[in-house]
């Protein structure tokens, strides 16, 4: 341990007693791992990470295609596909609607997720405080009952645990809480505030009547043991079904894994944005050791005068591997410093496309940082 801190002290005043070439190596490490660690930080938020649902590879989602081979929102009634099917554990649906909330200090337009069927047990989230709706509160004559995000529940309550009893007054309506999701809960999206039951709404939806689009989408959770393959075929044959009983071609769905549903186009796009930077960290790295190479050739006296003195090639190996190493460490924090600039720019420039629910997850958290290192 003595001569490692020696060599460590050696090393420093080494790099101090050339403060131009050691600028440049720094910088030149620092800006290749802040470009690599910035992106690598979108894969890891993006790509890597599962979503924050319970077995996300079980879920799927269905696209709705009509007749004419546009993709449409869910046309096809739900209770069909919840009652008929044979491949599915549960399914939910949910449909987004802004409302304005009042009896506090001013009037506050929130995001409300207006759920039906099996939403929640679907997603497989235990609340953070009371309870879910469950899916025989969703349909036709459904109570005013709320369940809270926990960013709206800490806004609008102050995480106050007493919440749970209380009323929200939604464009005029009166709804109690009985729910606070947990915090890593942010699923469809990272905009909703509350979430609510669809059969509320009964008599101003058609979500009950064929071929009535409300702009709601669907969510199923396969059967143990089932695959992609057996539910598509099996949401294929209720499709044929109903075009029997109605006498015309009605709309199919398509399924999509909820990976693909929300990462999809942009996955190949971070991938080759990756490779891109990490081409860049190879050229920094090339770069450095050019600059390391040319000053070895400046230290050759140095070396044979050490070496004339009794020091071992062990010990100049470990001498240079310990300057290398520091090098590199004050390189990669300043390149740390730079990530957490870069990631917060690249949260900021996130196109519109990418659903809101990455956004949060795209972070220095510790796995970028293992990868940093």
């Amino acid at each position: 341990m003595g001569s490692l801190g020696q060599d460590l002290r050696f090393a420093v005043r080494m790099l101090r007693k050339r403060p131009g070439f050691t600028a440049v190596a720094v910088l030149t490490i620092g800006v290749g791992i802040a470009a690599t660690t910035s992106i690598f930080s979108v894969v890891d938020g993006v790509l890597l990470e599962p979503l924050p649902v319970e077995e996300p590879e079980r879920l799927v989602v269905p696209n709705v295609i009509g007749p004419s081979g546009f993709e449409i929102s869910l046309s096809i009634p739900f209770k069909d596909w919840r009652d008929r099917n044979r491949t599915f554990a549960s399914l939910g649906a949910n449909a987004t609607r802004s409302r304005t909330l009042t009896g506090g200090e001013r009037p506050e337009m929130v995001t409300t997720r207006i759920v039906l069927g099996d939403w929640f047990e679907t997603l497989g989230v235990a609340p953070h405080l009371g309870r879910t709706i469950a899916s025989d509160e969703t349909w036709a004559g459904a109570e005013a009952i709320a369940v809270l995000t926990y960013a709206f529940w800490q806004r609008h309550f102050g995480g106050d645990p007493g919440a749970l009893g209380r009323t929200l007054i939604l464009d005029g309506e009166t709804f109690t809480v009985v729910g606070v999701m947990p915090p890593e809960f942010v699923f469809p999206s990272a905009s909703t505030d509350i979430f609510v039951p669809m059969g509320f709404y009964s008599e101003r939806m058609c979500w009950e009547a064929r071929g009535c689009s409300q702009g709601t989408w669907a969510i199923g959770r396969l059967a143990e043991g089932v695959t992609q393959t057996a539910a598509q075929e099996d949401l294929d044959r209720i499709a044929r079904e109903i075009s029997e009983e109605e006498g015309d071609q009605q709309a199919v769905a398509r399924l999509e894994s909820l990976s693909d549903a929300y990462v999809g186009d942009i996955r190949r796009q971070v991938w080759i944005l990756m490779a891109a930077v990490a081409f860049v960290l190879l050229i920094a790295c090339a770069n450095v050791a050019s600059l390391l190479l040319a000053r070895g050739e400046s230290r050759r006296r140095e070396t044979a005068l050490r070496t004339a003195l009794g020091a071992g090639q062990t010990r100049m190996i470990r001498h240079f591997l310990t300057e290398a190493v520091v090098l590199g460490l004050t390189g990669g924090a300043f390149g740390l410093a730079l990530a957490w600039i870069g990631v917060r720019l690249l949260v900021s420039m996130i196109p519109a496309d990418v659903p809101s629910i990455l956004h949060g997850r795209i972070d220095l958290d510790v796995t970028v940082l293992l990868f940093a290192f």
